[in-house]
């Protein structure tokens, strides 16, 4: 993602702006599972201020045609890392892998918001 200028949160956010129409505070909902309303609206000021993304005049959020050309490419290059970042891992491993920082994590503190693990 780096390549594009984008960070892991950047990515989580371009992807809830592409589901469907929404407003700032929507994003920001979307987002609470993972980080404050206050880091998603930062995120979605960076995104319009580099022209991923744009706010309609009703409010809502959308792609820039910049947004539109490139989003694609940044879906490719992800899908590409995560299959290269699962070779020769076994679902096996990978879900003893998940269970165990879900306990390390939660050893520390974190509360899981999002239903599951």
């Amino acid at each position: 993602m780096r390549d594009f200028g984008l960070t892991r949160r950047h990515w989580q956010t371009l992807n809830v702006v592409a589901q469907q129409l929404h407003s700032v505070d929507a994003v920001a909902d979307q987002l609470s599972p993972f980080f404050d309303a206050e880091a998603a609206r930062s995120l979605v000021s960076e995104l319009i201020a580099t022209d991923w993304i744009r706010q309609r005049d009703d409010e809502t959020l959308e792609f820039s045609d910049h947004g539109h050309e490139r989003f694609p490419n940044v879906q490719a290059a992800v899908t590409t890392a995560r299959t290269r970042i699962g070779e020769g891992v076994t679902k096996q491993d990978y879900d003893t892998t998940i269970a165990t920082l879900v306990t390390m994590s939660t050893n520390l503190g974190w509360v899981d918001n999002t239903g599951g693990t």
